[in-house]
């Protein structure tokens, strides 16, 4: 069941630098690390380590004070690659055991937050034109305005003369 879900799934020791005790194979697509290298007593590399540095403390104060956590934050993977994760977790430690824990889901939402700032990003253009379209309409009104008062007044005096047929 583990392995067909489409992202991580672990289990961590709530204590100082959170080490895993379970997390899914999952975790080498979105790190490019296997899971071997977080699991043991002495693992190669911490999941929190992957963090961006401007997300960690924000990361750290939630899990540390929600029970119940949802989070949307930047790791950097192996090849250096910025990936935003969503993360649910929740704190175990109603049971009758010396360990507490986390247990939690994280899902890679890199390609979402790509499109959202795609939009963001249309939304702006397409204000920005609305706006330029809005002050050539009200340039151009002016523009014709202007002299059309002009022709409209000597039409007014024209009108008013008696003249020649000639």
């Amino acid at each position: 069941l583990i392995s067909n879900i489409p992202g991580i799934a672990y289990r961590c020791l709530n204590v100082k630098d959170w080490p895993m005790l379970f997390i899914s194979d999952a975790v080498e697509h979105i790190t490019g690390y296997p899971a071997c290298d977080y699991i043991g007593p002495e693992p190669k590399r911490h999941f929190y380590e992957h963090v961006h540095p401007d997300d960690i403390e924000q990361v750290a104060n939630q899990v540390t004070t929600d029970k119940v956590f949802v989070l949307e934050y930047r790791i950097i993977n192996a090849k250096g690659d910025t990936r935003w994760l969503l993360g649910y977790g929740t704190h175990v430690d109603d049971l009758d055991v010396t360990d507490k824990w986390l247990d939690g889901f994280i899902m890679d939402i890199t390609e979402r937050k790509e499109m959202e700032q795609s939009l963001l990003i249309a939304k702006d253009k397409a204000e920005q034109a609305a706006s330029a379209r809005a002050e050539f309409l009200a340039n151009m009104s002016h523009e014709i305005r202007t002299p059309m008062n002009a022709i409209i007044g000597f039409s007014d005096i024209l009108l008013d003369d008696k003249l020649p047929a000639e």
